[in-house]
């Protein structure tokens, strides 16, 4: 035993590679790999073929693994970036497997394909396939977990009591655990897998991708062993992810390579869902952090609301920016909410990274949302009025009769006073979706936006969907232009003004705007013109 240690010893510490042409079919060798608690075990390696170089990369060497565990549960996901030494030299990381094998026999990445990153050779050709790093998932509810399908990678996933973070951690040496984490705090999210070898501060680990991202600034952690399941279908060690200890650079074919000591960028998120209080840190790389925010909210509802549970939500999503504060406000109301909240996150991140005009990256997320164990949903159904000529000057007063869901009818009643002059009026009631589009169509140009930080001003101005907004217009020679609305234009300059692309002609123009609030989204429209005359 003291004769084995001190020959891993000096493996673990050597710098010696042997070159993928120098291996011939018959060598033989050992991996390193851990299958429980923090005690890193060696397994036999017997060269038994090689598959040939692509353009971009070196040979994947073919083996036959032997060992206890091995022995009884073949190749496990989670192995991947065991190291393999032939005469004492490096060669690679255990990398693809075979389905439904018949022997532990796997597919070797050259390390010196994984030192620069170079792409490993038939990739997914004759069935060889990345065998599958355990993602780890730990503190969120089980029905939110097929949407880590949206992840890109291959993998499974761990969860329940063999998940969240251990204790007991390898040491940062060949054959011990590394992960790739993507969420930390009262959750955890991370990718897990072996590591290949440690140099200086640069550590290089699976021997396939984790996520593909390429150039990376993922978090790198360190993890532990608690144990592992023989199966017919897959094998696979319980993996358990540690601290956050540097930051993965690169993250391609042939495997991730990390640097210790550097701190990732990551985004702080709070979620407050009625009596739920989480806060989260994800990983701010741009392709993954949209899917995983929209997951921790979908998780975090399904814990406190429910599936199916008939609820009206009010709640706020504040994202904070390099270029300032979007604030969105979700006003629902229904079953099943949790995917359309998933939905409007995810859709509004994915906005915001790909806008059309700037860079612009997320900081931190803060949602907040208050639910009401009952469905409330408003209908706006018509407008009353006694009359439709006016005096100028005279006091209208109307009334606006709205639908509520499986309730009587309620009446709202605005009253107010015509202008001191002739003129033609229009009275609009509606909801936030129904006033957006008639302004879109009313005026356009107010929706053409130069900056994000014009998109974002005009977001954050406009009404919940639980409002309802009533807004008065009159009827005049008006002129839009990006800056605004020309009022009562002279027809004269009318001729002068057309020639410029950037101007429009509008029928009426805005005068007035109120919004009332009610406990539910509202939905619909109502209009009626007047006539004021002396």
């Amino acid at each position: 035993m003291l004769i084995v240690s001190i020959l891993l010893f000096q493996i673990i510490h050597s710098t010696e590679i042997i070159h993928p042409k120098d291996v011939r079919i018959g060598m033989e060798g050992f991996g390193l790999s851990t299958f429980q608690g923090s005690k890193i075990d060696t397994f036999e390696v017997k060269i038994t073929g090689k598959l040939p170089p692509s353009t971009t990369g070196e040979e994947i060497i073919i083996a036959e693994l032997k060992g206890d565990v091995i022995d009884e549960a073949g190749i496990l996901s989670g192995m991947s970036g065991s190291p393999v030494y032939i005469n004492g030299k490096l060669l690679g990381a255990v990398a693809f497997g075979w389905t439904f094998s018949k022997k532990p026999i796997c597919g070797i990445t050259s390390f010196m394909d994984m030192k620069r990153g170079g792409a490993s050779s038939n990739f997914g050709s004759q069935g060889i396939t990345p065998i599958k790093p355990v993602l780890n998932a730990s503190g969120f509810h089980p029905s939110s977990f097929s949407l880590l399908d949206s992840i890109p990678g291959n993998f499974i996933i761990s969860s329940g009591q063999t998940g969240g973070v251990t204790m007991e951690l390898t040491p940062f040496v060949p054959g011990g655990v590394c992960g790739v984490s993507l969420v930390t705090g009262d959750g955890n999210i991370s990718l897990m897998g072996t590591i290949t070898e440690v140099r200086g501060d640069t550590i290089y680990a699976f021997g396939h991708p984790a996520f593909g991202t390429g150039s990376s600034s993922l978090p790198l952690c360190e993890g532990g062993v608690s144990g592992y399941l023989p199966s017919l279908y897959r094998s696979f060690k319980f993996l358990n992810p540690g601290d956050i200890v540097g930051t993965i650079l690169f993250d391609g074919n042939s495997g991730v390579k990390g640097l210790l000591k550097r701190e990732p960028p990551m985004v702080d998120c709070k979620i407050n869902i009625n009596n739920i209080k989480r806060e989260y840190k994800i990983t701010k790389m741009k392709n993954l952090l949209p899917q995983l925010s929209a997951f921790l909210l979908f998780s975090n509802w399904m814990e406190e609301i429910g599936v199916y549970n008939p609820v009206t939500i009010k709640g706020s999503f504040l994202l904070y920016t390099n270029q300032g504060i979007v604030a969105l406000h979700p006003v629902l109301s229904g079953n099943r909410l949790q995917y359309d909240l998933y939905g409007r996150l995810l859709e509004s991140l994915l906005f915001i990274q790909d806008n059309w005009y700037e860079g612009v990256s997320i900081d931190s997320i803060k949602m907040d949302m208050v639910a009401l164990d009952e469905i409330r949903k408003y209908r706006i159904k018509k407008l009353k009025l006694k009359k439709k000529e006016f005096k100028v000057g005279e006091e209208v007063i109307l009334s606006v009769i709205i639908d509520r869901y499986r309730r009587p009818d309620t009446t709202i009643t605005y009253n107010f006073n015509v202008p001191d002059e002739p003129c033609k009026l229009m009275i609009r009631v509606s909801g936030r979706d129904e006033f957006i589009e008639f302004e879109r169509e009313r005026f356009p140009l107010q929706f053409r936006f130069d900056s994000f930080s014009e998109w974002k001003n005009f977001v954050n101005s406009l009404p919940s969907r639980d409002r309802v907004v009533f807004s008065l217009y009159k009827k005049g020679a008006v002129i839009g232009t990006e800056e605004g609305e020309l009022k009562d234009i002279p027809i004269s300059l009318h001729s002068v003004l057309s020639r410029d692309s950037d101007s429009q002609f509008i029928d009426f123009f805005s005068i007035y705007k109120e919004d009332n609030i009610l406990l539910g989204p509202v939905r619909g429209e109502a209009t009626e013109i007047i006539e004021v005359r002396r």
